[in-house]
Protein backbone atom coordinates (compact mmCIF):
# COMPACT_ATOMS: atom_id res chain seq x y z
CA UNK A 1 0.00 0.00 0.00
CA UNK A 2 1.35 3.41 -0.93
CA UNK A 3 0.33 6.48 1.08
CA UNK A 4 -0.24 9.77 -0.67
CA UNK A 5 -0.85 13.09 1.09
CA UNK A 6 -3.70 15.03 -0.54
CA UNK A 7 -3.22 18.67 -1.51
CA UNK A 8 -6.13 19.79 0.73
CA UNK A 9 -4.60 18.32 3.91
CA UNK A 10 -7.81 16.38 4.39
CA UNK A 11 -6.11 13.07 5.02
CA UNK A 12 -4.02 10.33 3.48
CA UNK A 13 -4.96 8.48 0.32
CA UNK A 14 -4.01 4.80 0.19
CA UNK A 15 -4.00 3.10 -3.19
CA UNK A 16 -3.35 -0.48 -4.08
CA UNK A 17 -4.51 -3.56 -5.93
CA UNK A 18 -5.68 -6.74 -4.25
CA UNK A 19 -6.31 -10.08 -5.91
CA UNK A 20 -9.16 -11.65 -3.97
CA UNK A 21 -10.36 -14.89 -5.51
CA UNK A 22 -12.49 -16.14 -2.60
CA UNK A 23 -15.08 -14.68 -0.26
CA UNK A 24 -12.76 -15.32 2.67
CA UNK A 25 -9.98 -13.39 1.00
CA UNK A 26 -12.28 -10.49 0.33
CA UNK A 27 -13.40 -10.48 3.97
CA UNK A 28 -9.78 -10.52 5.12
CA UNK A 29 -9.04 -7.58 2.84
CA UNK A 30 -11.92 -5.66 4.35
CA UNK A 31 -10.66 -6.30 7.88
CA UNK A 32 -7.16 -5.19 6.85
CA UNK A 33 -8.48 -1.91 5.44
CA UNK A 34 -10.62 -1.31 8.50
CA UNK A 35 -7.65 -1.79 10.82
CA UNK A 36 -5.52 0.39 8.57
CA UNK A 37 -7.92 3.29 8.75
CA UNK A 38 -8.88 2.67 12.40
CA UNK A 39 -12.45 3.77 11.76
CA UNK A 40 -14.97 3.06 14.48
CA UNK A 41 -18.04 3.21 12.26
CA UNK A 42 -17.07 3.05 8.62
CA UNK A 43 -14.50 2.77 5.91
CA UNK A 44 -14.94 4.33 2.52
CA UNK A 45 -14.02 2.48 -0.64
CA UNK A 46 -14.19 4.27 -3.94
CA UNK A 47 -14.41 1.38 -6.38
CA UNK A 48 -15.50 1.73 -9.99
CA UNK A 49 -16.67 5.31 -9.30
CA UNK A 50 -19.15 4.25 -6.58
CA UNK A 51 -19.07 5.02 -2.87
CA UNK A 52 -19.62 2.08 -0.53
CA UNK A 53 -20.00 2.29 3.24
CA UNK A 54 -19.32 -0.98 5.05
CA UNK A 55 -19.94 -2.83 1.77
CA UNK A 56 -16.97 -4.62 0.24
CA UNK A 57 -17.50 -5.37 -3.43
CA UNK A 58 -14.30 -6.73 -4.93
CA UNK A 59 -14.06 -8.40 -8.30
CA UNK A 60 -13.32 -12.12 -8.27
CA UNK A 61 -10.35 -11.39 -10.52
CA UNK A 62 -9.21 -8.30 -8.65
CA UNK A 63 -10.02 -4.69 -7.95
CA UNK A 64 -8.16 -1.41 -7.82
CA UNK A 65 -9.12 0.36 -4.63
CA UNK A 66 -8.85 3.95 -3.47
CA UNK A 67 -9.20 4.52 0.26
CA UNK A 68 -9.66 7.93 1.78
CA UNK A 69 -8.32 7.97 5.34
CA UNK A 70 -9.24 11.15 7.22
CA UNK A 71 -7.67 11.25 10.70
CA UNK A 72 -9.85 14.24 11.61
CA UNK A 73 -12.89 11.94 11.53
CA UNK A 74 -11.27 8.80 12.94
CA UNK A 75 -11.61 7.81 16.58
CA UNK A 76 -8.67 6.21 18.30
CA UNK A 77 -9.13 2.69 19.66
CA UNK A 78 -6.78 3.34 22.54
CA UNK A 79 -7.39 6.91 23.67
CA UNK A 80 -10.90 7.93 24.76
CA UNK A 81 -12.36 11.12 23.35
CA UNK A 82 -12.13 14.05 25.76
CA UNK A 83 -15.31 15.41 27.30
CA UNK A 84 -16.16 18.93 26.23
CA UNK A 85 -18.70 21.17 27.96
CA UNK A 86 -20.25 24.10 26.16
CA UNK A 87 -20.13 27.09 28.50
CA UNK A 88 -23.41 28.94 28.67
CA UNK A 89 -24.94 31.73 30.66
CA UNK A 90 -26.19 30.43 34.02
CA UNK A 91 -29.83 31.10 34.70
CA UNK A 92 -31.96 30.30 37.67
CA UNK A 93 -34.30 27.41 37.07
CA UNK A 94 -33.21 26.73 33.48
CA UNK A 95 -31.73 23.36 32.73
CA UNK A 96 -28.01 23.20 31.97
CA UNK A 97 -26.55 22.23 28.64
CA UNK A 98 -25.39 18.59 28.96
CA UNK A 99 -21.85 17.27 28.81
CA UNK A 100 -20.83 16.57 25.23
CA UNK A 101 -19.85 13.03 24.47
CA UNK A 102 -17.64 13.87 21.50
CA UNK A 103 -14.32 15.49 20.82
CA UNK A 104 -14.07 18.57 18.64
CA UNK A 105 -13.76 17.79 14.95
CA UNK A 106 -12.79 19.76 11.89
CA UNK A 107 -15.71 21.62 10.43
CA UNK A 108 -15.93 23.41 7.12
CA UNK A 109 -12.22 23.46 6.28
CA UNK A 110 -12.01 19.68 6.69
CA UNK A 111 -15.15 18.90 4.71
CA UNK A 112 -15.00 17.13 1.40
CA UNK A 113 -17.36 18.68 -1.11
CA UNK A 114 -18.47 17.38 -4.48
CA UNK A 115 -16.04 19.77 -6.17
CA UNK A 116 -13.06 18.18 -4.39
CA UNK A 117 -13.54 15.20 -6.71
CA UNK A 118 -13.48 15.12 -10.50
CA UNK A 119 -15.64 17.63 -12.31
CA UNK A 120 -17.02 17.10 -15.80
CA UNK A 121 -18.34 20.00 -17.86
CA UNK A 122 -21.88 19.65 -19.16
CA UNK A 123 -22.72 20.26 -22.80
CA UNK A 124 -22.19 23.95 -23.66
CA UNK A 125 -25.29 24.17 -25.89
CA UNK A 126 -27.54 23.29 -22.94
CA UNK A 127 -28.85 25.74 -20.33
CA UNK A 128 -25.89 26.85 -18.25
CA UNK A 129 -26.02 25.81 -14.62
CA UNK A 130 -23.79 26.70 -11.70
CA UNK A 131 -23.08 23.62 -9.50
CA UNK A 132 -22.58 25.89 -6.48
CA UNK A 133 -25.73 28.01 -7.03
CA UNK A 134 -28.73 25.88 -6.15
CA UNK A 135 -31.20 28.73 -6.62
CA UNK A 136 -30.06 29.29 -10.21
CA UNK A 137 -30.01 25.54 -10.92
CA UNK A 138 -33.52 24.88 -9.58
CA UNK A 139 -34.93 27.82 -11.55
CA UNK A 140 -34.17 26.06 -14.88
CA UNK A 141 -35.24 23.63 -13.32
CA UNK A 142 -32.22 21.28 -13.22
CA UNK A 143 -31.89 18.35 -10.85
CA UNK A 144 -28.20 17.71 -11.56
CA UNK A 145 -26.41 16.66 -8.38
CA UNK A 146 -22.94 15.22 -7.91
CA UNK A 147 -22.85 11.51 -6.95
CA UNK A 148 -26.58 10.86 -7.47
CA UNK A 149 -28.21 12.84 -10.30
CA UNK A 150 -25.44 13.38 -12.82
CA UNK A 151 -25.81 12.22 -16.43
CA UNK A 152 -22.85 13.08 -18.65
CA UNK A 153 -22.56 10.21 -21.14
CA UNK A 154 -26.14 10.23 -22.40
CA UNK A 155 -27.16 13.32 -24.39
CA UNK A 156 -30.69 14.14 -25.40
CA UNK A 157 -33.28 16.86 -25.77
CA UNK A 158 -36.68 15.20 -25.91
CA UNK A 159 -40.22 16.52 -26.06
CA UNK A 160 -42.52 15.17 -23.35
CA UNK A 161 -45.63 16.65 -24.98
CA UNK A 162 -47.33 13.28 -25.61
CA UNK A 163 -46.14 11.47 -22.47
CA UNK A 164 -49.22 9.94 -20.83
CA UNK A 165 -48.44 11.08 -17.27
CA UNK A 166 -46.22 13.95 -16.14
CA UNK A 167 -46.12 14.14 -12.36
CA UNK A 168 -44.13 16.65 -10.30
CA UNK A 169 -43.69 16.34 -6.54
CA UNK A 170 -41.40 16.93 -3.60
CA UNK A 171 -39.19 13.85 -3.43
CA UNK A 172 -39.18 13.08 0.27
CA UNK A 173 -42.16 10.66 0.06
CA UNK A 174 -40.89 8.79 -2.98
CA UNK A 175 -40.60 5.45 -1.17
CA UNK A 176 -44.40 5.47 -0.86
CA UNK A 177 -44.72 6.64 -4.47
CA UNK A 178 -42.52 3.83 -5.78
CA UNK A 179 -44.63 1.26 -3.93
CA UNK A 180 -47.84 2.80 -5.30
CA UNK A 181 -46.56 2.76 -8.88
CA UNK A 182 -45.22 -0.78 -8.60
CA UNK A 183 -48.10 -2.48 -6.81
CA UNK A 184 -51.18 -0.58 -8.02
CA UNK A 185 -50.93 2.17 -10.61
CA UNK A 186 -48.72 0.54 -13.27
CA UNK A 187 -50.42 -2.90 -13.04
CA UNK A 188 -53.77 -1.17 -13.57
CA UNK A 189 -52.48 1.21 -16.27
CA UNK A 190 -50.08 -0.78 -18.42
CA UNK A 191 -49.68 1.80 -21.20
CA UNK A 192 -48.51 4.49 -18.75
CA UNK A 193 -45.67 2.19 -17.66
CA UNK A 194 -44.11 2.91 -21.06
CA UNK A 195 -44.92 6.63 -21.13
CA UNK A 196 -44.37 8.74 -18.02
CA UNK A 197 -42.15 11.50 -16.62
CA UNK A 198 -41.99 11.80 -12.83
CA UNK A 199 -39.79 14.21 -10.89
CA UNK A 200 -39.22 13.48 -7.18
CA UNK A 201 -37.00 16.36 -6.22
CA UNK A 202 -37.00 19.71 -4.44
CA UNK A 203 -40.40 21.19 -5.33
CA UNK A 204 -39.82 22.44 -8.88
CA UNK A 205 -43.47 22.40 -9.98
CA UNK A 206 -43.77 26.18 -10.40
CA UNK A 207 -40.56 26.48 -12.43
CA UNK A 208 -41.57 23.40 -14.42
CA UNK A 209 -44.91 25.02 -15.30
CA UNK A 210 -43.17 28.28 -16.24
CA UNK A 211 -40.43 26.88 -18.47
CA UNK A 212 -41.76 23.46 -19.46
CA UNK A 213 -38.27 22.08 -18.83
CA UNK A 214 -36.71 19.35 -16.71
CA UNK A 215 -32.93 18.96 -16.89
CA UNK A 216 -30.60 16.36 -15.40
CA UNK A 217 -26.99 16.55 -16.55
CA UNK A 218 -26.98 16.38 -20.35
CA UNK A 219 -30.60 15.19 -20.57
CA UNK A 220 -33.26 17.85 -21.21
CA UNK A 221 -36.99 17.33 -21.41
CA UNK A 222 -39.02 20.11 -23.00
CA UNK A 223 -42.82 20.47 -23.13
CA UNK A 224 -42.72 18.92 -19.66
CA UNK A 225 -45.38 20.90 -17.83
CA UNK A 226 -46.80 18.58 -15.14
CA UNK A 227 -50.34 17.22 -15.27
CA UNK A 228 -50.51 16.51 -11.52
CA UNK A 229 -48.62 18.08 -8.61
CA UNK A 230 -48.23 16.93 -5.01
CA UNK A 231 -46.51 19.52 -2.83
CA UNK A 232 -46.43 21.39 0.50
CA UNK A 233 -48.79 24.29 1.07
CA UNK A 234 -46.45 27.08 -0.09
CA UNK A 235 -45.97 25.48 -3.50
CA UNK A 236 -49.71 24.91 -3.90
CA UNK A 237 -50.30 28.57 -3.00
CA UNK A 238 -47.73 29.68 -5.60
CA UNK A 239 -49.44 27.56 -8.26
CA UNK A 240 -52.76 29.20 -7.34
CA UNK A 241 -51.30 32.70 -7.50
CA UNK A 242 -49.86 32.05 -10.96
CA UNK A 243 -53.14 30.53 -12.17
CA UNK A 244 -51.62 27.12 -12.96
CA UNK A 245 -54.38 25.05 -11.33
CA UNK A 246 -57.21 23.57 -13.41
CA UNK A 247 -60.50 25.42 -12.95
CA UNK A 248 -62.68 23.46 -10.53
CA UNK A 249 -59.74 21.44 -9.18
CA UNK A 250 -59.34 22.10 -5.47
CA UNK A 251 -56.14 21.05 -3.62
CA UNK A 252 -56.73 18.01 -1.45
CA UNK A 253 -54.53 17.11 1.52
CA UNK A 254 -53.43 13.49 1.12
CA UNK A 255 -50.20 12.99 3.11
CA UNK A 256 -49.01 14.03 6.58
CA UNK A 257 -45.64 13.45 8.21
CA UNK A 258 -44.64 12.45 11.74
CA UNK A 259 -42.25 15.36 12.03
CA UNK A 260 -38.48 15.01 12.26
CA UNK A 261 -35.94 12.71 13.85
CA UNK A 262 -32.17 13.02 14.24
CA UNK A 263 -30.28 10.94 11.68
CA UNK A 264 -26.81 9.73 12.67
CA UNK A 265 -24.37 6.97 11.85
CA UNK A 266 -25.27 3.69 13.51
CA UNK A 267 -23.33 3.17 16.73
CA UNK A 268 -22.41 6.84 17.25
CA UNK A 269 -23.28 7.14 20.94
CA UNK A 270 -22.31 10.82 21.06
CA UNK A 271 -25.78 11.72 19.76
CA UNK A 272 -28.43 10.22 22.02
CA UNK A 273 -30.96 13.02 22.43
CA UNK A 274 -31.85 16.48 21.15
CA UNK A 275 -29.62 18.09 23.80
CA UNK A 276 -26.56 16.48 22.20
CA UNK A 277 -26.99 18.76 19.18
CA UNK A 278 -25.40 21.48 21.34
CA UNK A 279 -22.15 19.53 21.06
CA UNK A 280 -21.95 19.48 17.27
CA UNK A 281 -19.29 21.81 15.92
CA UNK A 282 -20.38 24.51 13.44
CA UNK A 283 -20.23 23.20 9.88
CA UNK A 284 -20.81 19.56 10.87
CA UNK A 285 -24.62 19.58 10.94
CA UNK A 286 -26.27 18.14 7.83
CA UNK A 287 -29.35 19.82 6.43
CA UNK A 288 -31.04 21.02 3.26
CA UNK A 289 -29.38 23.64 1.13
CA UNK A 290 -31.06 27.03 1.84
CA UNK A 291 -32.31 26.99 -1.76
CA UNK A 292 -34.69 24.23 -0.68
CA UNK A 293 -36.62 26.73 1.37
CA UNK A 294 -39.41 24.40 2.49
CA UNK A 295 -37.38 21.63 4.13
CA UNK A 296 -34.58 24.00 5.19
CA UNK A 297 -37.10 26.21 7.00
CA UNK A 298 -38.79 23.18 8.56
CA UNK A 299 -35.53 21.85 10.00
CA UNK A 300 -34.26 25.24 11.12
CA UNK A 301 -37.55 26.20 12.77
CA UNK A 302 -37.85 22.79 14.43
CA UNK A 303 -34.42 23.15 16.04
CA UNK A 304 -35.36 26.54 17.47
CA UNK A 305 -38.86 25.49 18.56
CA UNK A 306 -37.79 22.29 20.30
CA UNK A 307 -34.86 23.98 22.05
CA UNK A 308 -37.07 26.87 23.18
CA UNK A 309 -39.79 24.58 24.56
CA UNK A 310 -37.34 22.30 26.37
CA UNK A 311 -35.59 25.27 27.97
CA UNK A 312 -38.84 26.91 28.99
CA UNK A 313 -40.28 23.68 30.41
CA UNK A 314 -37.24 23.26 32.67
CA UNK A 315 -37.52 26.75 34.19
CA UNK A 316 -38.71 27.19 37.77
CA UNK A 317 -41.19 29.80 36.54
CA UNK A 318 -41.93 29.05 32.84
CA UNK A 319 -44.35 31.95 32.64
CA UNK A 320 -41.84 34.61 33.62
CA UNK A 321 -40.41 37.03 31.10
CA UNK A 322 -36.89 36.16 32.29
CA UNK A 323 -37.37 32.46 31.55
CA UNK A 324 -38.82 33.27 28.13
CA UNK A 325 -35.91 35.57 27.28
CA UNK A 326 -33.32 33.00 28.35
CA UNK A 327 -35.06 30.19 26.47
CA UNK A 328 -35.15 32.35 23.35
CA UNK A 329 -31.46 33.23 23.72
CA UNK A 330 -30.39 29.60 24.09
CA UNK A 331 -32.63 28.35 21.29
CA UNK A 332 -31.40 31.05 18.93
CA UNK A 333 -27.79 30.29 19.87
CA UNK A 334 -28.26 26.60 18.98
CA UNK A 335 -30.02 27.43 15.73
CA UNK A 336 -27.25 29.86 14.77
CA UNK A 337 -24.53 27.39 15.73
CA UNK A 338 -25.96 24.59 13.57
CA UNK A 339 -27.25 26.57 10.58
CA UNK A 340 -25.49 29.91 10.32
CA UNK A 341 -22.00 30.03 11.89
CA UNK A 342 -20.37 27.99 9.10
CA UNK A 343 -23.42 26.93 7.14
CA UNK A 344 -24.88 23.44 6.97
CA UNK A 345 -23.13 20.39 5.53
CA UNK A 346 -24.58 19.67 2.08
CA UNK A 347 -23.66 18.68 -1.46
CA UNK A 348 -26.67 20.63 -2.74
CA UNK A 349 -30.26 19.83 -3.62
CA UNK A 350 -32.01 17.44 -3.39
CA UNK A 351 -31.60 17.06 0.36
CA UNK A 352 -32.99 13.51 0.51
CA UNK A 353 -29.74 12.40 -1.18
CA UNK A 354 -27.41 15.04 0.26
CA UNK A 355 -28.28 14.78 3.94
CA UNK A 356 -27.71 11.01 4.34
CA UNK A 357 -24.62 11.30 2.11
CA UNK A 358 -22.94 13.84 4.38
CA UNK A 359 -23.60 11.71 7.47
CA UNK A 360 -22.63 8.36 5.95
CA UNK A 361 -19.34 9.74 4.60
CA UNK A 362 -18.35 11.34 7.91
CA UNK A 363 -18.58 14.92 6.66
CA UNK A 364 -21.34 15.63 9.16
CA UNK A 365 -22.12 14.19 12.59
CA UNK A 366 -25.92 14.32 12.43
CA UNK A 367 -28.88 16.19 11.04
CA UNK A 368 -32.61 16.63 11.40
CA UNK A 369 -34.59 14.75 8.77
CA UNK A 370 -38.21 13.85 8.17
CA UNK A 371 -39.00 10.58 9.95
CA UNK A 372 -40.18 8.96 6.71
CA UNK A 373 -36.95 10.01 4.96
CA UNK A 374 -34.96 8.32 7.71
CA UNK A 375 -37.05 5.20 7.00
CA UNK A 376 -36.14 5.58 3.30
CA UNK A 377 -32.41 5.94 4.02
CA UNK A 378 -32.33 3.06 6.53
CA UNK A 379 -34.43 0.81 4.29
CA UNK A 380 -32.05 1.23 1.34
CA UNK A 381 -28.86 1.20 3.45
CA UNK A 382 -29.31 -1.29 6.31
CA UNK A 383 -26.68 -1.09 9.02
CA UNK A 384 -25.51 2.43 8.12
CA UNK A 385 -27.92 4.77 9.92
CA UNK A 386 -29.72 5.17 13.22
CA UNK A 387 -32.54 7.57 14.08
CA UNK A 388 -33.08 9.36 17.40
CA UNK A 389 -36.74 10.06 18.17
CA UNK A 390 -37.93 13.63 18.75
CA UNK A 391 -41.18 12.54 20.33
CA UNK A 392 -43.42 12.97 23.35
CA UNK A 393 -44.46 9.30 23.39
CA UNK A 394 -41.06 7.60 23.12
CA UNK A 395 -37.35 8.27 23.48
CA UNK A 396 -34.07 6.64 22.48
CA UNK A 397 -33.21 5.55 18.97
CA UNK A 398 -33.64 2.73 16.47
CA UNK A 399 -31.73 1.37 13.50
CA UNK A 400 -34.73 -0.68 12.33
CA UNK A 401 -36.64 1.00 9.50
CA UNK A 402 -39.72 -1.13 10.17
CA UNK A 403 -39.87 0.03 13.79
CA UNK A 404 -39.26 3.65 12.83
CA UNK A 405 -42.06 3.49 10.24
CA UNK A 406 -44.55 3.05 13.09
CA UNK A 407 -44.10 6.80 13.63
CA UNK A 408 -43.98 9.00 16.70
CA UNK A 409 -45.99 11.65 18.48
CA UNK A 410 -43.82 14.67 17.60
CA UNK A 411 -42.63 16.63 20.62
CA UNK A 412 -43.81 20.22 20.90
CA UNK A 413 -42.08 22.35 18.29
CA UNK A 414 -41.24 19.45 15.94
CA UNK A 415 -42.85 20.67 12.72
CA UNK A 416 -45.26 18.37 10.88
CA UNK A 417 -45.66 18.64 7.11
CA UNK A 418 -48.79 18.16 5.02
CA UNK A 419 -48.80 17.59 1.24
CA UNK A 420 -51.70 18.26 -1.11
CA UNK A 421 -52.52 17.01 -4.61
CA UNK A 422 -53.87 19.17 -7.42
CA UNK A 423 -54.38 18.89 -11.16
CA UNK A 424 -52.79 21.63 -13.26
CA UNK A 425 -54.29 23.35 -16.28
CA UNK A 426 -51.78 21.80 -18.68
CA UNK A 427 -53.74 20.82 -21.85
CA UNK A 428 -54.22 17.04 -22.07
CA UNK A 429 -55.06 14.61 -24.85
CA UNK A 430 -57.42 11.66 -24.31
CA UNK A 431 -54.72 9.23 -23.13
CA UNK A 432 -53.32 11.82 -20.74
CA UNK A 433 -56.76 12.55 -19.30
CA UNK A 434 -57.31 8.85 -18.58
CA UNK A 435 -53.85 8.44 -17.03
CA UNK A 436 -54.31 11.54 -14.87
CA UNK A 437 -57.75 10.49 -13.61
CA UNK A 438 -56.45 7.02 -12.76
CA UNK A 439 -53.46 8.47 -10.92
CA UNK A 440 -55.60 10.81 -8.82
CA UNK A 441 -57.82 7.85 -7.96
CA UNK A 442 -54.79 5.77 -6.92
CA UNK A 443 -53.57 8.54 -4.60
CA UNK A 444 -56.98 8.50 -2.92
CA UNK A 445 -57.16 4.71 -2.58
CA UNK A 446 -57.17 2.50 0.51
CA UNK A 447 -54.12 0.72 -0.88
CA UNK A 448 -52.16 3.97 -0.78
CA UNK A 449 -53.29 4.56 2.81
CA UNK A 450 -51.76 1.18 3.71
CA UNK A 451 -48.55 2.06 1.86
CA UNK A 452 -48.22 5.31 3.79
CA UNK A 453 -48.44 3.35 7.02
CA UNK A 454 -45.65 1.04 5.88
CA UNK A 455 -43.18 3.85 5.19
CA UNK A 456 -43.68 6.19 8.14
CA UNK A 457 -46.39 8.47 6.78
CA UNK A 458 -50.12 8.90 7.40
CA UNK A 459 -53.27 10.50 6.09
CA UNK A 460 -54.04 14.03 7.38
Amino acid sequence: MTPYQSNKDSGVIYTGTILARTRGARRSAAVYFQNLCRYSHKIILLCSNDVFNMKIRLSIIGAALLLRHQPAYAQSNTKPAPIVRRRTKKAKGVKKIPFCRRSKKEAKNGRVSALDFLHWDLDPWMQEEDPEDNVQRLAIPSLTQAFYNSVVDVRATVSAKDVELIFSTNGNWQLALMKLLDTKYFPENESVKSSYLITTSPPISVAQMETGLVKVGNILYKDAEPHVVVAPGKVITALKEKDYILAGSEPKKIIQTYGNVILKRKGDDSIQSFEDLYCIEPGRFASSDPAEAGSYGNYKDSVYNIAFNLMLASAADPGSSEATAIAHEEALALQTRLFDDQGVATIGAPMHRSLPHMIATGQADAGLIFLHLAVFAMNDNPGVFEAVYLASDKDGSTDDSTILALGQEPMEGNKVGTFSVVQTNTPLNNDQEKATAAFLKALDSAEFTDILTEVGLRRP
